[in-house]
């Protein structure tokens, strides 16, 4: 009984997912090494690119969008193109 547990909760994120929040405190200190200005976080959310966050962020009038990894070792900055539409994802 005890190993079926294990490979339960093991197995769990394939069936419900990654149900873990991206903290800002978790954001900053992950961006604060690469944005050198100050900056303040708008919005977490889950991102269309699978496995990443979409951290919205402010610095002064400017906006912009970082995707960190949920892994947290990677960043994307820049912008998410759609192939089969020609969009821009926002």
């Amino acid at each position: 009984m005890r190993r079926l547990m294990i490979w339960l909760f093991l197995l769990s994120p394939l069936f419900w997912g990654n149900s873990f929040a991206l903290s800002n405190k978790e954001a900053t200190d992950v961006l604060k090494d690469w944005v050198k200005t100050e900056f303040k976080i708008l919005e977490i959310r889950e991102a269309p690119l699978e496995g990443f966050w979409e951290v919205v962020i402010e610095m002064g009038q400017e906006r912009m969008i970082i995707y960190i990894h949920k892994n947290l070792r990677f960043i994307i900055h820049g912008q998410i193109l759609i192939v089969k539409t020609k969009e821009i994802l926002h």
